[in-house]
């Protein structure tokens, strides 16, 4: 068995999408900005879902990332904090982090 996708939520798509395409090196395979109907609701258990799906492939190893940004039912972004359930950690290899130090904006996301 291994790993074929990881879905993430997220509350905006185009920071989400800089993140992974340009920082991270993932390869945007397709992208959807609004999907919905009975199967994908019926599929995540989501009455009338509408989503914006984004799906990248990694370009040095075999996972690849599933952004989705919930448009329908509009869901309320939760800031509680690392550790509390739902809440998702990402650790990667850095191999110069001056550069990505660099071409990050901490405080409003990427330049």
């Amino acid at each position: 068995m291994e790993i074929h996708h990881i879905s993430i939520f997220v509350a905006d798509m185009n920071r989400a999408l800089y993140l992974f395409n340009n920082i991270l090196g993932f390869e945007l395979a397709w992208h959807i900005e609004e999907a919905k109907g009975k199967t994908l609701s019926d599929l995540l258990g989501i009455k009338n879902m509408v989503a914006e799906i984004a799906y990248l492939s990694s370009k040095t190893n075999r996972v690849s990332i599933e952004l989705s940004r919930m448009i329908h039912p509009v869901l309320e972004t939760s800031n509680s904090g690392f550790g509390h359930p739902g809440t998702v950690g990402l650790s990667v290899s850095v191999h110069d982090l001056d550069s990505l130090h660099d071409a990050w904006d901490w405080k409003a996301g990427p330049r």
